[in-house]
């Protein structure tokens, strides 16, 4: 004798209620098991359903979870919540690189649905522009000779710039959209309109350090150097263990003659990391301004020594030994040491032309004539 409708119910819920039990656990495994006994006691309960395509996402189960919430959707096609989770399954697929074509057609799809039920969902606006943002990478990804971005990542980002458009006209604190549309603009060379969005990100967030290293990095681009440094000097506050934002800071004001400054930069950023090359370069450099030829050297050494094949390094190197014989401070004259650095970069590359022009240079100067011509055909060998 079959059991009552009341006892199926009773016998569906209890186990959902250890199926749930098992998913919070962690227990994905016997989660699908008994959201299973609830499936075949309730086959349009879409709870479990929804709950099986969960655990089945956890394990990576992609397709599996896709078809689970497909049962959701037919059950309730209202069902918010399973189409968004349907729409990162299939995102997960693409991830996965488990697929013939890219799945990006359904999980938009997806997204559509919930902008269909709810055209006021930023969040889905948002995330239906991430999906256009990938297959735009796809594009860049598989393409190889082209400099210029094609039409087909172009057509896709402006889906994806439409998309975090429509997001931030629904809700204007959106910060992710704003970063991501401004992203895309910038990708574009848009760069006026991708300031605009990290501008507002930055009213919405002033310790959002993210838009401000965007936004510098524009400045950068377009030589808006005290504009840049401004940002520089909010990025440090809000992180005085960045580096690189000490380094960026000290190449601007190196290009603005504000040496002295530049070297307090190159200082913080090697004190955070003795071993950056960046750092030790930068800070030789402002020292070579200064004319301390001496400490400007042992910059270029710390960066040779941490990085042998630094060849522009072996060449500020070389220049300095030379400035300092100029400048008459030694005892013994620095071309020696300046011709083994040039003799290093020889050593890295042998078509070197600036290597052997220098060289020759040097030699002649030193009276070795013979040695000197031979270093002069080779530089024209080399061309």
């Amino acid at each position: 004798m079959g059991r009552s409708t009341t006892e199926l119910r009773e016998s569906a819920e209890n186990y959902f209620n250890i199926a749930f039990s098992y998913y919070e656990k962690g227990d994905y495994e016997k989660a699908i098991e008994n959201y299973d006994k609830v499936i075949d006691a309730d086959p349009k309960n879409e709870k479990a359903w929804f709950g099986k395509g969960a655990a089945l996402k956890e394990l990576d189960e992609f397709d599996g979870a896709i078809e689970c919430y497909k049962e959701v959707t037919d059950i309730n096609p209202k069902n918010v919540k399973a189409w968004f989770s349907m729409a990162t399954a299939f995102e997960k697929v693409y991830e996965s690189g488990d697929w013939m074509i890219p799945p990006f057609i359904e999980a938009i799809a997806c997204y559509d649905k919930i902008i269909e039920l709810n055209p006021e969902s930023d969040e889905a606006w948002y995330r239906k522009g991430g999906v256009w943002e990938e297959e735009g990478n796809l594009i860049s990804e598989v393409r190889y000779d082209e400099v210029e971005v094609p039409y087909g990542e172009i057509a896709s980002y402006k889906e994806a710039i439409a998309c975090y458009g429509k997001a931030v006209d629904i809700n204007p604190k959106n910060e992710q959209a704003w970063l991501c549309k401004g992203h895309l603009l910038e990708l574009l060379k848009e760069y006026d309109e991708a300031l605009v969005c990290y501008d507002k990100v930055i009213d919405i967030n002033p310790k959002n350090e993210q838009a401000w290293l965007d936004k510098v990095d524009i400045l950068r681009k377009l030589e808006k150097h005290d504009e840049a440094l401004v940002c520089y000097d909010r990025i440090t506050k809000l992180d005085p263990k960045n580096k690189w934002a000490w380094i960026h800071k000290g190449d601007i004001l190196t290009r603005l003659e504000k040496y002295n400054e530049a070297l307090a930069c190159y200082d913080k950023a090697i004190k955070l990391d003795p071993k950056n090359e960046q750092a030790w370069l930068g800070k030789g450099v402002n020292l070579e301004k200064l004319e301390e030829y001496n400490g400007a050297i042992e910059c270029y050494k710390e960066v040779t020594d941490i990085n042998p094949k630094n060849v522009k390094a072996w060449f500020s190197m070389a220049a300095v030994f030379e400035k300092l014989y100029e400048s008459g401070d030694w005892m013994i004259p620095p071309f020696i040491e300046a011709i083994a650095c040039y003799d290093k970069i020889i050593e890295l590359n042998p078509k070197n032309k600036d290597a052997w022009q220098a060289k020759g240079r040097l030699l002649e100067e030193l009276g070795e004539k013979s040695d000197a011509k031979k270093c002069f055909k080779m530089a024209k060998k080399s061309d």
